[in-house]
C-alpha cells in the first residue's frame, strides 16, 4: 500500500463520524396542505328512496330513485359554471352523476337519481366524488347510512280516451294545453303536520308545521317560525310542466304572512328548459309585521319551452314567522 493511499484511508477516518452525526440529526419537514379562506364546502344533508318528485302518482313501470339534498355549508358561493359529480353506491353497485351550480352560501340544491334502485342494504352518497371543486372542507363530503323503503304511492287514475266521431268537416288545429302538475299549494293535505302532502321537507324544527287555524284562504297554512339555529330550513316541491313555449308567462301566486320577521325568508323558482339550460327567481319575504294575510303575483317570461318547474319556500331568519298559503302556478 503506498502512501497515497494511506492518506485518503486516513482522511475517511476523520470525516466519518461527522457525516453520521449529521446524518442522525436531520429533520424530517412535512408540510400540511393549506385550505383556501373563502371556498365552497359541499355536503350530503338529506337522502331518501323517492318517487320521480315531478310525478303525482304511481302507475307500473316507473322506477323509484334516491333523492339527495346538497348543502353548501361554505363560506363562498358554488358557481354556474362549476360541475361536480354525485356518487351512490347500493348493493355493490356505483351509480353517478353529473351536477351543475350554482349552489349560493348557505342554499341547497335538489338531485333526483332515477337508476340507483332501492334496498335495505346500507347506502353511500358522495358530493364531489371526483374531486373537481375545492373545497374548504375535504372530508365531510360522504354520508352513509340506511335508508327505508318509501310507503305505497298513490295510483294514477287513468282517463279513458273517448272515441270520436268522424265528420265531414276539417278538424282545427288544437292550441297545446297548458298543464302544471303542481299540488297542494294551500296545505290542506299533510302526512303529519311537519310533512305536507307532495312536499319534501328538509331541516325543519319542531315549530315549523302545518297550522289549520291560522289560515288565509281554506282551512291551513304552513308556518315556519323562531329562529334557524342550524341553517336555512325548506320546503321544495318539483313537478312537470307541459305546453309552456318561449315567450309564454309563468305566474306564482298566493299569500303571506309575517310576524316580527327578522332576517332571511324567500321564495325560489327554478325553471328547467327542454334545452337543458336552468333559469332560477328569487323573491325574498319583507321582514317585520303584516296585518294579514298579504297576496302577491310574481310573473316571468319564458326563455324557452318549459320542461320541469321546483318551488322552493325558505326560512333562514333570526327571528319571527313566516305563513304561506294558497300557492298557484298558472
Amino acid at each position: 500500500m503506498n502512501k497515497k493511499t494511506l492518506t485518503l484511508i486516513s482522511l475517511l477516518l476523520i470525516l466519518l463520524p461527522s457525516v453520521l452525526i449529521t446524518a442522525q440529526h436531520q429533520t424530517r419537514v412535512e408540510l400540511t396542505p393549506t385550505r383556501p379562506p373563502n371556498a365552497p364546502d359541499l355536503v350530503v344533508n338529506f337522502v331518501k328512496f323517492t318517487l320521480d318528485p315531478t310525478q303525482s302518482c304511481f302507475t307500473a313501470g316507473m322506477p323509484l330513485g334516491t333523492q339527495v339534498i346538497i348543502l353548501n355549508q361554505g363560506t363562498a358561493p358554488l358557481l354556474d359554471t362549476d360541475q361536480f359529480e354525485i356518487a351512490v353506491t347500493l348493493n355493490n353497485q356505483t351509480v353517478t352523476r353529473a351536477v351543475n351550480g350554482p349552489i349560493a352560501v348557505s342554499d341547497t340544491l335538489s338531485v333526483w337519481m332515477d337508476d340507483t334502485g332501492t334496498s335495505f342494504s346500507p347506502i353511500s352518497v358522495t358530493v364531489d366524488s371526483s374531486n373537481r371543486i375545492t373545497e374548504s372542507n375535504e372530508s365531510n363530503n360522504t354520508w352513509q347510512g340506511q335508508l327505508p323503503i318509501p310507503t305505497p304511492y298513490v295510483a294514477c287514475t287513468v282517463t279513458p280516451t273517448p272515441t270520436l266521431t268522424p265528420t265531414a268537416s276539417p278538424t282545427p288545429i288544437a292550441t297545446p294545453t297548458r298543464v302544471i302538475r303542481f299540488q297542494n299549494g294551500g296545505f290542506e293535505q299533510a302526512e303529519s303536520p311537519r310533512n305536507p302532502t307532495y312536499w319534501t321537507a328538509f331541516n325543519l324544527t319542531r315549530t315549523d308545521r302545518q297550522v289549520c287555524n291560522e289560515a288565509g284562504e281554506g282551512g291551513c297554512s304552513f308556518r315556519f317560525s323562531g329562529p334557524s339555529s342550524n341553517g336555512a330550513r325548506l320546503l321544495s316541491q318539483s313537478f312537470r310542466v307541459f305546453g309552456f313555449q318561449t315567450d309564454d308567462t309563468l305566474t306564482l301566486s298566493g299569500l303571506v304572512q309575517t310576524v316580527r320577521l327578522e332576517g332571511r325568508a324567500l321564495m325560489r323558482l327554478t325553471l328547467s328548459y327542454r334545452d337543458g339550460s336552468r333559469q332560477r327567481l328569487v323573491y325574498p319575504i319583507a321582514e317585520g309585521t303584516t296585518d294579514a294575510f298579504q297576496p302577491f303575483d310574481h310573473s316571468v317570461s319564458l326563455r324557452g319551452k318549459l320542461l320541469q318547474v321546483q318551488l322552493e319556500l325558505i326560512a333562514a331568519q333570526s327571528a319571527g314567522g313566516v305563513w304561506f298559503d294558497g300557492l298557484t302556478l298558472r
